[in-house]
């Protein structure tokens, strides 16, 4: 009875571990579409320090709302899950906010500041409505290829009706959205891809 007790035990824990943990076919057919290309990232900025009550002057990083330390390691580690994915990222654009810059840089390596990714903000202009819909025609990329697109949630949120967190990344293929990828989430889909 004493050895059984402790096998039964094992079990148990095993048996709760089951199916939870597995990818879903969801999680598969992301993987598969992020590995393909043809898709577009579009990351809201990482985790930032505390918001500013001034207002925020572009290139005037002293200004605005910047990265927080865990948001740089955050975007870091979603840099490594892209790259350990297979995913093929050709072309980075951010806006020109240092958050999103800094963001797209620590995560790629690189990338192309565009003034069509600067948040529209909370009261939206003609001016910002344009700049929701130039998103909007920057999210197809070239088949084999992945585009990468760091801005904000209020452009997020204008452009394809999504509400995301800090480093989170919608995935459109064919200007419609395919899924969206919390930080945390990347090495689920790389199991999934197995």
């Amino acid at each position: 009875m004493r050895r059984t007790l402790p096998c039964l035990l094992a079990l148990v824990v095993l048996a709760g571990c089951g199916d939870d943990d597995a990818p879903s076919a969801e999680d598969r057919e992301l993987a598969r579409a992020l590995e393909r290309g043809g898709v577009v990232l579009v990351m809201r900025h990482a985790k930032t320090e505390n918001t500013t009550d001034r207002e925020e002057k572009v290139g005037d990083c002293t200004t605005q709302r910047n990265l927080s330390e865990e948001g740089r390691e955050q975007a870091r580690q979603v840099g490594r899950d892209v790259q350990a994915l297979g995913v093929p990222v050709d072309k980075v654009f951010a806006s020109p906010m240092c958050r999103t810059m800094e963001t797209a840089e620590l995560a790629f390596g690189d990338a192309t500041s565009a003034m069509a990714l600067l948040s529209a903000g909370e009261d939206a202009s003609a001016a910002d409505d344009r700049r929701i819909r130039q998103l909007g025609e920057m999210s197809t990329a070239p088949d084999g290829t992945a585009t990468v697109l760091v801005t904000h949630s209020g452009n997020i949120g204008g452009a394809f009706d999504e509400s995301v967190q800090e480093g989170d990344v919608v995935v459109v293929e064919d200007g419609k959205v395919i899924g969206i990828v919390a930080p945390d989430d990347w090495k689920r889909l790389a199991e999934a891809a197995g």
